[in-house]
């Protein structure tokens, strides 16, 4: 097996456990109709290596000619790779233009999850309707992950070694923010998990495998630009978020404690990743950082909002009634720095981030009815959170076809 077929497997486990979820996100009939080919012709001698291959090619053939599933990958890496660094670059397209891409199942299903999920990220087609199969698909994708750590890893090469600890931790995100929305989900990160071994170092693609021929493929923004540092900090955010749910029952002053630390988990930065405000850019940034910090500094104001909320229902079942004016104006502080973001970060900059974004800013959005409702924080306030609903609104529009249902309630001036 060669390096560049070895570094790939550790991804191809759960290809077929997500082909079948990113293709019902679409509702796509030529993806859930892959397998759905002739069987061969049983007169002819026909082994079942032989047979699966033939199937996979036919079903390659019916989503799409090559160019069109090459113009999608290139998609995946030049506009998501960065939220996702999982894949090398150069070894799959390698793969996907060589004959093993009609021949291995196993890579034909990974090439079609990659489609699939390009797709359903980059139209921003939600997948909240398909909960329990997204529950079962990551079920069997942390299964997988966890075996390949205890039994695979020590036997896998350095670039396997690396590659399987980044979708490690993005499953870890995944799982965390299913909890963050309320959804049940299987828990990744156990007591054995040694946290530090499993960090993946920050190495570019090309640092990842100094090996490789020049990159045949052109010019690419993640050959010598690493996004690991950034995944690295998204999975700082999420140990914060899945410490502070450990205590029980919680507790106001357990939940404050790591509301304050998530405030400064982002003060260590790269240069290129740190949110200046306005149009102002990090040096040394590009398309990808963008992206990255986009997701990280949005996510870093989730899960504060959800926190914040948490204290503040704590608060309200409780005989201390004082600090409720001061968790209200962070709530307001909370929905104005996403607004500050979604204002000057590019659109596509939100939509290479996928419909993972629009959740997020859903969540932080919906405290914003309670003031309206209430008023208790007075007048002008509750006139100011009105305001910041409706551009939180006008920006869900653009990002999403679904935020039409909010559009289509009730006028503002109905509930306020």
């Amino acid at each position: 097996m060669s390096a560049a077929t070895e570094m790939l497997t550790i991804t191809e486990l759960s290809a077929f456990t997500k082909a079948p979820f990113v293709a019902a996100q679409r509702g796509s009939l030529a993806i859930e109709n892959l397998a759905s080919v002739p069987a061969p012709d049983s007169s002819n001698s026909v082994s079942p290596v032989t047979a699966t291959a033939a199937t996979v090619v036919y079903g390659i053939h019916r989503l799409a000619p090559l160019h069109v599933i090459e113009q999608i990958v290139h998609s995946w890496f030049d506009q998501i790779h960065s939220v996702a660094p999982f894949l090398h670059r150069r070894a799959f397209l390698t793969r996907l233009g060589s004959i093993e891409a009609t021949q291995d199942g196993m890579f034909a299903a990974l090439v079609v999850s990659l489609c699939a999920a390009t797709i359903a990220s980059l139209r921003r087609k939600s997948s909240q309707d398909h909960g329990t199969l997204c529950f079962t698909t990551m079920s069997e994708a942390v299964i997988g992950i966890k075996y390949l750590i205890h039994y695979e890893m020590p036997n896998m090469t350095t670039v396997s070694q690396e590659l399987l600890k980044r979708l490690y931790w993005l499953l870890f995100a995944a799982g965390c923010s299913a909890d963050l929305k309320g959804f049940p989900y299987v828990g990744l990160l156990t007591p054995q998990d040694n946290i530090s071994a499993l960090t993946p170092l920050e190495l570019s693609d090309d640092e990842l495998d100094p090996n490789q021929n020049p990159d045949p493929y052109g010019p690419w923004h993640g050959n010598d630009r690493s996004y690991v540092p950034g995944l690295n900090y998204l999975s700082r955010l999420f140990l914060l978020w899945n410490q502070s749910q450990q205590e029980s029952p919680p507790s106001i002053a357990g939940l404050q404690h790591y509301m304050n630390l998530i405030k400064r988990a982002l003060d260590y930065l790269p240069p290129e990743l740190i949110w200046r405000g306005g149009l102002s850019r990090p040096p040394q940034s590009n398309f990808g950082t963008s992206v990255q910090m986009a997701n990280l500094y949005i996510t870093q104001l989730h899960i504060q909002s959800n926190l914040l909320e948490q204290i503040i229902h704590l608060v309200g079942s409780s005989a201390v009634q004082e600090t409720t004016l001061d968790l209200i104006t962070d709530r307001k502080s909370i929905v104005e720095d996403l607004l500050e973001i979604l204002h000057y970060m590019p659109q596509e900059t939100l939509e290479a981030n996928g419909s993972s974004l629009i959740p997020k800013i859903r969540d932080i959005g919906t405290a914003l009815f309670d003031d309206i409702r209430t008023g208790r924080e007075g007048q002008s306030l509750s006139k100011r959170a009105s305001d910041n609903l409706k551009r939180l609104l006008t920006k869900l529009e653009n990002l999403d076809a679904q935020s039409q249902f909010y559009l289509e309630m009730q006028p503002l001036s109905a509930i306020t």
